[in-house]
């Protein structure tokens, strides 16, 4: 007795979440797992985990006590500019002489 067996593979639907983008694995319909271990994160793997080549850019050089400064995080990940979320990235101030750190939310263009 000869019995023809065919294997069918069963895949989730991620692509509202663009296939995960090629960073990650599409795990249930609409859930993306990145691969965080190679620098991808997000719903559907397209941000980048930002490293300590990032900076913080102030508008001024000089800083006083009881008056705000604009600062910007540019992320980067092997010194070239990348795209993250607010999400992935924390800004602490480790002296209290520096003062608090407090984080405005930005509103992105939507390409």
């Amino acid at each position: 007795l000869v019995r023809n067996l065919s294997r069918i593979a069963l895949r989730p639907d991620c692509s509202e979440q663009a296939y995960c983008n090629g960073h990650g694995d599409c795990t249930a319909p609409g859930k993306c797992v990145c691969r965080l271990l190679d620098g991808w994160a997000g719903d559907n793997c397209s941000l980048r985990v930002p490293d300590k080549t990032s900076s913080i850019v102030c508008s001024s050089p000089l800083a006083f006590i009881g008056f705000p400064m604009d600062c910007k995080f540019v992320a980067r990940l092997e010194r070239a500019p990348v795209i993250t979320s607010s999400d992935l990235v924390t800004v602490r101030a480790y002296s209290r002489r520096v003062g608090e750190v407090r984080q405005k939310e930005v509103e992105r263009a939507h390409e």
